[in-house]
C-alpha cells in the first residue's frame, strides 16, 4: 500500500530545490509562531489585555495554518506533475532508444500518418517523400547513440537534395539534438525545414495516450523515489544548523530584544531573544568548526 504522507515528501521535495520536507515544514512553522508571538507582543502592548492578545494571536495561527496548508498541497501538486512529467518522458526515450533504425521509422510513417500526410515514400537511405494537400515533402530520419549531435556534415547531404530539386519543403526527425554549426548552415541557407524532436515526439505519443496509464507511473515513482528515512537527529541537525537560519536567528534576536525595552513588565520577550542569541552563538560554533576539520581534512 503506497504511504501518502511519504509521497507527499517526495512530491514537495521536488519543487524545493536543495532543501528537505522537514527542514521546509519547520521554516513554515517557524515563520507561523513567530507572527504570532509578535501579534500577541503587539495587542498586549496596545491593549494589556490578556485575553484579547491570546484571541487575536490564536486567530493568526489559525489563519496561517491554513496558509500553510495550502502552499504544502501547491507544492505536493506541482511536484506531483513535475515528476509524473520526468518519469513519463524517461519511459518513452528509453524506448524510442531501444529502437532499431527500422522501428524507429515505422513509428515515424505512424507519426506522419497520423498527421494526415499521404504517400510514405522511400526516397534513399533514411529518406522519404511525404504528400499533404498535394504539396510534397521530404524527411529525413536521424537515429544516433544517445547524446550524439548531428553535425553540419551529418545534414548536408539532405540540404544537397532540397537544393537540387523542386521540393522544397523538409522535416528533419530525430532523437537527437543539432549542433550549433548545424542550426547556423540552415539558417544561412533560408531552407524551410521544419525540426521534429524526441520531445515532440513524446507529446504526440502523451496526447494520443500511447503510454501507459497515470497509474504505472505513480508506482514507478513510489518505489524509486521512497527510500529508508534518515535519522532524525541528521535531519534536525541540517534544518538547525543552518547558514541561512542564522540570519534569521540574529533578526529575531534583535526583534524581540527591542521589544523586551518596549515592554519591561513582560520577561517572555526578553527570554525569547535569549533563546535566538543561544542558537546564533551554536550555529556559528558549528559552522566554525566544521570548517577547522575540513580545512585540516584538506592538509
Amino acid at each position: 500500500m503506497i504511504n501518502r504522507n511519504k509521497n507527499r515528501k517526495v512530491y514537495v521535495e521536488e519543487t524545493i530545490g536543495s532543501r528537505n520536507y522537514f527542514s521546509f515544514r519547520a521554516d513554515l512553522f517557524l515563520y507561523k509562531l513567530v507572527i504570532c508571538i509578535v501579534v500577541y507582543l503587539i495587542i498586549f502592548y496596545i491593549t494589556s489585555e490578556l485575553f484579547i492578545s491570546i484571541v487575536f494571536s490564536l486567530q493568526i495561527l489559525l489563519i496561517f495554518t491554513l496558509i500553510n496548508k495550502l502552499i504544502i498541497e501547491r507544492k505536493e501538486n506541482e511536484g506531483k506533475q513535475l515528476l509524473l512529467l520526468k518519469f513519463k518522458k524517461d519511459y518513452f526515450f528509453k524506448k524510442i532508444n531501444e529502437m532499431d533504425i527500422l522501428e524507429f521509422e515505422k513509428f515515424i510513417k505512424y507519426y506522419f500518418e497520423k498527421q494526415g500526410y499521404k504517400n510514405f515514400k522511400k526516397a534513399g537511405k533514411h529518406l522519404y517523400l511525404i504528400n499533404k494537400h498535394d504539396a510534397d515533402c521530404y524527411v529525413k530520419i536521424y537515429k544516433f547513440h544517445e547524446g550524439a549531435e548531428i553535425e553540419k556534415t551529418d545534414v548536408r547531404n539532405f540540404i544537397s537534395i532540397i537544393n537540387n530539386s523542386t521540393i522544397k519543403n523538409g522535416i528533419i526527425v530525430t532523437t537527437n539534438n543539432l549542433s550549433n554549426d548545424a542550426k547556423n548552415n540552415i539558417e544561412k541557407l533560408k531552407l524551410n525545414l521544419n525540426i521534429i524532436n524526441i520531445d515532440k515526439l513524446y507529446e504526440f505519443a502523451n496526447k494520443n495516450k500511447y503510454l501507459p496509464e497515470d497509474n504505472y507511473f505513480y508506482k514507478q515513482i513510489h518505489d524509486s523515489k521512497i527510500r529508508k528515512d534518515v535519522k532524525k537527529y541528521k535531519v534536525l541537525k541540517n534544518n538547525i544548523f543552518n547558514t541561512k537560519k542564522i540570519i534569521i536567528y540574529i533578526a529575531s534576536s534583535i526583534f524581540f530584544y527591542i521589544m523586551s525595552e518596549f515592554m519591561p513588565n513582560n520577561n517572555l520577550t526578553i527570554y525569547i531573544s535569549y533563546y535566538f542569541i543561544v542558537l546564533t552563538i551554536i550555529s556559528a560554533l558549528y559552522f566554525l568548526l566544521l570548517k577547522t576539520i575540513r580545512t585540516k581534512v584538506k592538509e
